[in-house]
């Protein structure tokens, strides 16, 4: 699909090219797309993707505002505003509840959540109680299970709903702000993570073992202080976000170069650089891409969901946020 986009007082227009466009804007209109829809749309195939043994990743970009909270977390209490990841969690215990294996037996499955924020370029743990939140975390590469936060509380959950208590409990912790755009913007990059680890037995007795992880990431808006009106604290958040958002778009920016010359990333090391030199790959700049190097590098179906304002004093930000 293409997005246009124009400026009232401007002759041109710019277009892009997109996977999918839901309009949100307008709930009396035709192509309306409520919270539903994009679950059927984007959320189903990534559940798909993780109950095959895939990782997934699903991160929302935009500017401070736009939406970004909402499509991923929605808005409780009412089950029609749920985001993404409380649909997504519900829709992969439905599956592992009736899954079974080539002989008609239930499987039996495991499943851990983690939820972590990136606050000023340090981790904090949201699952952890006050006493706990004093250990220090930190993104490392383990050859086995690849780029992960050590130290970070790995809860295990028995159903959708245990998910969505852990996920409001993260959320009362996560670090948010007042600012000229935005009354609730969110000051941090925020990451839950469902691992799911599926045993079942083949029809030849062999025991087969899939594990995968969903990653759902809310991103911190990326904004102009001009227009925030950001200082002090606010003014130094506002500028670690578009420092390590700006990194997460040199990042990717340098894959899909990659990509166009038939390289292949190589992440393995764990410090992301390719064979050749000179293609480096610039994961270890912030804690964000580190963590998402992973996700980013192939080993993933990764989607972005790129949040849009329709307002006309939006229009540099939401050129941006397409641009990228």
């Amino acid at each position: 699909q293409d997005v246009v986009i124009c400026h009232p007082a401007r002759s041109d227009s710019k277009c892009f090219a997109v996977d999918r466009a839901f309009n949100s804007l307008d709930e009396g209109s035709a192509d309306f797309a409520d919270q539903e829809l994009v679950m059927d749309q984007i959320g189903l195939p990534l559940v798909r993707n993780t109950l095959e043994g895939y990782n997934t990743c699903l991160f929302a970009y935009g500017q401070t505002g736009s939406g970004k909270t909402f499509s991923i977390l929605g808005k409780t209490p009412r089950r029609e505003l749920r985001g993404l990841l409380p649909r997504m969690a519900e829709e992969v215990f439905t599956c592992l509840s009736t899954d079974r294996d080539d002989k008609g037996q239930a499987i039996h499955y495991v499943a851990h959540v983690q939820f972590v924020e990136i606050y000023n370029e340090q981790l904090r743990d949201l699952l952890a109680t006050p006493e706990e939140q004093q250990k220090k975390l930190e993104v490392r590469t383990d050859p086995k299970i690849g780029v992960h936060v050590h130290g970070a509380k790995d809860v295990p959950v028995f159903g959708a709903h245990e998910v969505e208590d852990w996920l409001d409990f993260g959320m009362k912790a996560r670090s948010v702000g007042a600012t000229n755009m935005n009354a609730e913007s969110s000051r941090s990059h925020c990451v839950f993570t469902l691992e799911v680890q599926r045993t079942k037995r083949n029809l030849d007795g062999r025991l087969v073992q899939l594990r995968s992880k969903m990653n759902l990431v809310d991103l911190a808006g990326s904004e102009r202080t001009s227009r925030s009106g950001a200082t002090g604290e606010r003014f130094k958040e506002g500028c670690l976000i578009n420092q390590s958002l700006t990194t997460l778009a040199i990042v990717i920016n340098k894959l899909s170069k990659q990509n166009e010359r038939g390289g292949s990333p190589n992440c393995s090391n764990g410090f992301g650089a390719s064979s050749a030199a000179g293609d480096h790959i610039p994961y270890r700049s912030s804690k964000l891409t580190y963590l998402l190097s992973n996700s980013l590098s192939g080993n993933s179906k990764t989607v972005m969901l790129a949040c849009l304002s329709p307002l006309q004093a939006d229009y540099e930000e939401t050129l941006s946020t397409l641009r990228f």
